[in-house]
């Protein structure tokens, strides 16, 4: 029971790190030492143990492991990345209702349709669509 309640305040020192694993691992553990106190046969607390984890690996983790997956958003500039706009003038492009600094590969004539592949120096790299 003390190794599986210092495997769960372990995980829940490191943030989740490692996906739930340990804090289930611990938690198996102090479940089996628990019901090996109430039934005094090792056996039944190694069972409970075992279900507890064959339950978590093969039908909790993935949706766990999903849950605490951060999406990470683009923000400011960078969110233009994908955006489609028009050219204005010769490095100059209108995206989202802005005037944007622009540079192309190849020469993109006026009024015409481009979307951002990157962001470079506060400078949007397009391409024509």
């Amino acid at each position: 029971m003390v190794l599986g309640i210092s495997l769960v305040f372990f995980e829940l020192l490191m943030g989740a790190a490692t996906g739930f694993d340990l804090f289930m691992l611990g938690w198996s553990f102090v479940v089996a030492g628990a019901v090996y106190m109430a039934t005094a046969d090792w056996q039944y607390g190694l069972l409970a143990s075992l279900i507890m984890m064959v339950t978590y690996w093969f039908f909790l983790r993935n949706t766990i492991r999903r849950s605490l997956y951060l999406f990470f958003q683009r923000i400011g500039i960078d969110c233009l990345v994908g955006k489609e706009g028009t050219v204005v003038r010769k490095g100059r492009v209108l995206v989202e209702g802005e005037l944007w600094k622009s540079s192309s590969t190849k020469p993109i004539k006026d009024d015409a349709r481009i979307m951002v592949t990157a962001v470079v120096n506060n400078q949007l790299e397009v391409v024509a669509l």
